[in-house]
Order: structure tokens, then C-alpha cells, then sequence
């Protein structure tokens, strides 16, 4: 989900607070690349998010699922679980 602000705009503020102006005249604030976020995490976010991703992501639920259903509705053991 990226949003695209810098694209769309948005209102201007009749107070004038400096900043960079899109060609209506409205403050677009600055925004970062995809690359310019990665590169700017700490390197412990770096680290963790590809095993967190592991860990808790919808195919990792999937498999889970299909690994309980496997063992407790149809009594197959972990191994035979696994082969099937």
C-alpha cells in the first residue's frame, strides 16, 4: 500500500507555513522512495522484518493450518504429516 501523495496534493494551508508547493500552490511534504525506507531502517529492523515476514506471514499461517488439520483430524504424526 503506497500512497501517493506527492501525485494527489493536498489543501493549502491559509496560515503559510513554508515548504515545497506542488504547481496549485498546496505543500507536498517530502516523501521517500521505497529503496530511501529501506536503506534508512536501523539495522536491527533490517535483520528481523525478513524472519518476522517468516514467521507471521499468511502462507506461514496456511501451512500451520494445514499442518494441525493433518495431525489432529486425520492422526497422522508430524513426519507423515510432512510427506503427505
Amino acid at each position: 500500500f503506497n500512497l501517493h501523495i506527492q501525485s494527489i496534493g493536498f489543501y493549502r494551508n491559509e496560515a503559510g507555513d513554508n515548504g515545497v508547493t506542488n504547481g496549485s500552490g498546496a505543500k507536498v511534504p517530502d516523501t521517500l522512495t521505497k529503496k530511501e525506507a529501506e536503506s534508512k531502517r536501523p539495522l536491527v529492523l533490517k535483520f528481523l522484518l525478513p524472519v518476522a515476514k517468516l514467521l507471521f506471514s499468511e502462507q506461514a499461517n496456511r501451512r500451520r493450518s494445514a499442518m494441525n488439520i493433518l495431525r489432529e483430524k486425520r492422526g497422522l504424526t508430524r513426519p507423515k504429516a510432512i510427506l503427505f
